[in-house]
């Protein structure tokens, strides 16, 4: 059985900003293992995966463990590591973050799946499409954590 809980004791500073702000650890127990959320991240510019994957892991909440430019590689690997999280960009070079997200409610995925788009057009048609969030690249840090633990 599979239990999400936040531990109160334990709190994490935010990165890029100017006023450190702190939110809760999220905990995940899995018969007797407890663990951090687990994230893939996809987006098809390296610069803005890192980038993602500094602001999960300063949050101190998750562990990124993979990182996917196109959508080929994002279904071959949450197949093979089946995260709790996928951060997908709405722009892939070879099928639409949208059509991604649809694949993979198609096949039963149980895993987050938060839609994260320099724009805000696609934002509604990935939410209708079966993302459980979606964020804007050009927000804060914080928005993208209160996505993933909302």
């Amino acid at each position: 059985m599979t239990k999400s809980h936040v531990r109160n004791d334990e709190i994490a500073p935010f990165a890029f900003r100017k006023r450190a702000r702190r939110t809760k650890i999220v905990i995940i127990e899995t018969e007797g293992v407890i663990r951090m959320l687990s994230a893939i991240v996809i987006d098809d510019e390296a610069d803005l995966r890192l980038l993602a994957r500094f602001m999960l892991e300063d949050a101190g909440a998750f562990e990124v463990i993979g990182e996917a430019g196109n959508a080929t590689e994002a279904l071959e690997m949450i197949g093979m590591l089946v995260p709790d999280i996928a951060i997908i960009d709405l722009h892939l070079p070879d099928m639409s973050g949208i059509e991604l997200i649809q694949q993979l409610r198609d096949r039963a995925m149980t895993l987050r799946l938060v839609a994260y788009s320099s724009d805000d057009l696609g934002l509604a048609d990935a939410l209708l499409a079966g993302a459980d969030r979606a964020v804007l690249k050009t927000g804060r840090s914080e928005e993208l954590i209160a996505a993933l633990v909302a």
